[in-house]
């Protein structure tokens, strides 16, 4: 009994660890930082004019409908709204809290692989992993598919490994996949769907797909994912063959998708997204071909299966985005904490050298960076952004004296301490970026302040006109539409008006009609974003 009695008090301590690490850095000065231009605002908007109009079918900005993205974010983020007021901090908790839930899902599937240290360590590195990080913190819908993917394929091991529980962890397979089309359509089904195939493949398992209730599961489908998109079909005939053929297939496969990328871009985007632990991948990656038959059900491969078919299926995409690959962090999460377990249950000297040349790269990409900012001091920062060279000095040296620490510490064979280092150095990042970094940033990044001021200058039910580019953060504080003069022959015809006008630009727009000089004044100005006029102030 005091063995049970203790094993509950760790996996209590394991999980309100997890949790009150996922409070720290996914709700940490939420409400600080203003909406930011462009996708922050623009899914906030849409979440507000849920409430506004009493429709939670269809979204809508700017008036008219948008068809890019599901709705299962909004609908949390409605509830928010509806608890806290139409605010910064209730438009990102819906992600801070489909984060923690993916930081808890690891663990759980970590736990039941290679034990609960390998899930707790696995919890920690995911948490603590820039991209994740950030997209628990903005208003975006990529984590929510992300949970939900994870589940997905959480389920499924379960059910792999326990035949006895094989029927309900299946069936709660498919109302995880549903779900995960609720949040971002058909990769809900796609991509677990892809991972489960290449590894029945490579196992020679495909007999197991006959007792995963394919019919059952498509009726779970249909009644959890089916409702919406059969009530939003029924009001806009055209959403299914726009959101299925261009916004799906048409990502995938035309040559004109918006946002595309090489064939490489992805390495590139696990470069930045898996900071501060990118270092390792080599290692963790090549010990994990290794023991690819480790744990039960070949964990090790289910994972490598996992990482390798999804980071294959968007690479060969013609749309890229660097949140897109975000359903593999926690596999990857999962490879690393088995490396990491390893290395402090069994510190040998191949694994102590291993951990501190891997950490070796970012200590002298730290020291490059205080030298070059010492030799060519970040004036450009300060015009392009804002931030003046006390901040980013400020910023960088604690950065790189945490990366130092960390390397001293594998350094003297303190794996333990050397790990808690790095989750500092993750933490630390975070609340100097919103204490220092973020609020000078705010009026590069955002168009709250001269929205706002416009705002008063306008009459009630006038849209505001942005030039070239929509600035989605003014009008989430003040609810007002918008339109988007594209070139300057339509700011011309505005400038031209013989009523009064306004629009809002930034500074490089602002150099391009410089020819129409001549027609402006510029009446107000917020960070690099001008307000406009053909007519001077009263």
């Amino acid at each position: 009994m005091p063995l049970l009695e203790d094993s509950k008090r760790g996996e209590t301590l394991r999980v309100l660890t997890l949790i009150g690490l996922c409070l720290l850095l996914f709700c940490f000065g939420l409400h600080s930082r203003v909406l930011w231009d462009v996708d922050e605002g623009m899914h906030a908007v849409m979440t507000k004019n849920i409430l506004l109009n009493g429709d939670w079918v269809t979204p809508t900005f700017n008036g008219e409908n948008f068809y890019d993205k599901p709705i299962l974010f909004n609908w949390l983020g409605a509830i928010c709204f509806l608890i806290f007021g139409f605010n910064e901090f209730a438009a990102r908790l819906p992600a801070s809290i489909f984060g923690t839930a993916g930081v808890l899902v690891t663990y759980c599937l970590g736990r039941k692989m290679f034990g609960p240290t390998v899930g707790f360590l696995a919890g920690v590195i995911l948490a603590s992993s820039a991209e994740y990080l950030l997209l628990s913190r903005v208003v975006v819908h990529d984590i929510a598919l992300t949970l939900f993917t994870t589940l997905a394929l959480c389920f499924f091991y379960f059910g792999l490994i326990n035949g006895k529980r094989r029927k309900r962890y299946f069936l709660l397979f498919w109302v995880a996949t549903g779900f995960a089309i609720l949040a971002k359509g058909p990769l809900g089904l796609a991509l677990p769907g892809l991972v489960i195939g290449v590894f029945l493949l490579a196992t020679r398992r495909l007999a197991l797909v006959r007792e995963m209730q394919i019919g059952w599961g498509l009726l779970i489908l249909l009644l959890v994912a089916g409702p919406w998109y059969i009530a939003i079909s029924l009001r806009n005939p055209e959403y299914l063959r726009y959101f299925i053929l261009e916004k799906n297939l048409g990502s995938f496969a035309s040559s004109d998708a918006h946002h595309a990328g090489p064939i490489y871009f992805y390495i590139r985007a696990l470069s930045f997204g898996l900071l501060p632990w990118v270092t390792f991948f080599p290692l963790a990656t090549i010990g994990a071909i290794r023991n690819r038959d480790r744990g039960p059900g070949d964990a090790v491969l289910f994972l490598l299966v996992w990482t390798g078919a999804i980071f294959a299926f968007f690479s060969l995409a013609t749309a890229k985005l660097e949140s897109y690959i975000l359903p593999i962090f926690p596999a990857v999460a999962l490879l690393f904490a088995l490396y990491w377990n390893s290395a402090l249950t069994d510190p040998s000297p191949s694994r102590r050298r291993g951990l501190l040349w891997s950490w070796s790269p970012l200590v002298g990409l730290m020291i490059a960076a205080v030298i070059y900012l010492w030799l060519v001091p970040p004036i450009s920062l300060q015009i392009k952004a804002g931030l003046d060279p006390p901040r980013v000095y400020g910023f960088i040296w604690a950065v790189a004296a945490l990366v130092i620490l960390v390397f001293v510490l594998l350094w003297i064979r303190k794996t333990a301490a050397a790990m808690t280092a790095i989750v500092t150095l993750t933490v630390t990042s975070m609340v100097l970026f919103n204490l220092v970094l973020a609020p000078p940033v705010g009026p590069y990044r955002a168009t709250k302040e001269l929205g706002l001021r416009l705002d008063q200058r306008l009459p009630p039910g006038e849209r505001y006109v942005f030039y070239n580019r929509i600035r989605d953060s003014a009008m989430f504080y003040t609810d007002r539409e918008a339109v988007v003069l594209e070139n300057p022959s339509e700011l011309s015809e505005l400038l031209q008006s013989q009523e009064r006008e306004y629009c809002i630009l930034d500074e490089r727009r602002l150099k391009e009609v410089d020819a129409l000089k001549d027609l402006f004044f510029i009446l107000d100005q917020d960070g690099n974003k001008y307000l406009i006029s053909n007519r001077p102030d009263p």
